[in-house]
């Protein structure tokens, strides 16, 4: 038998591999990043600091709704695809995601936000 995680043998490690089925603060950071569901979970959440101007330029509070959009975003693709394969819809559900969805990136902006550029001396720094 192998070591498992937690560096016991027969002992896995205890983090979820799935998206949870309810928003709490620090999902993201509660899943197994291995796995793919955290995976394409952290893409999204990196695509939507990038198209708010970065994640330094973001305030705590702008970050916690970028994590609450990128789950959002992600459990409305799961019940979608399970429409899709035939598992039925909950309508009601679906529509409390979708306008919790939309009022979450309205207080975002949605927009995407240019980052600052860059000056000659700056890039000549940094590509030294």
């Amino acid at each position: 038998m192998g070591l498992g995680m937690s560096g016991k043998k027969g002992m896995s490690g205890t983090k979820p591999r799935a998206i949870p089925e309810r928003h709490s603060a620090g999902w993201l950071k509660a899943i197994d990043r291995r796995y793919r569901p955290a995976i394409v979970a952290n893409s999204c959440l990196a695509t939507l600091h990038e198209a708010l101007g970065g994640i330094e330029l973001l305030s705590p509070q702008q970050q916690s709704l970028c994590e609450r959009a990128t789950w959002l975003h992600i459990r409305l693709q799961q019940i979608e695809q399970q429409y899709l394969a035939g598992q039925g819809l909950d309508a009601s559900e679906y529509t409390t995601l979708v306008n919790a969805q939309l009022n979450v990136l309205k207080a975002l902006g949605l927009k995407r936000m240019a980052k600052d550029a860059k000056n000659l001396q700056q890039l000549i720094r940094e590509s030294k």
